[in-house]
């Protein structure tokens, strides 16, 4: 994950996703846990200078598990944002 918000969040990936593509995403939120979400993909541009691409995401499930564990993240990685 490249950032986080409240509507979403932005990643890389090594393949061009289609906008309005469902996908399903492993995230590994720290070493021990990887979870998965299914997304929109809101847009996808390249990044030239690292050769992926930057893909904008909102999340399409609000429900379980995996989701609850998303939320404790996006909570710790807005609190590390604003404690500087």
């Amino acid at each position: 994950i490249i950032n986080i918000s409240a509507e979403g969040f932005c990643f890389s990936s090594e393949k061009k996703l289609d906008k309005d593509a469902r996908v399903k995403l492993a995230i590994h939120i720290n070493e021990q846990n990887t979870i998965q979400l299914n997304v929109n993909v809101v847009w996808c541009n390249k990044d030239e200078a690292a050769g992926k691409y930057r893909v904008g995401a909102q999340i399409i499930e609000e429900i379980g598990s995996d989701f609850e564990k998303f939320l404790i993240f996006y909570c710790k990685q807005a609190y590390k944002s604003t404690d500087k």
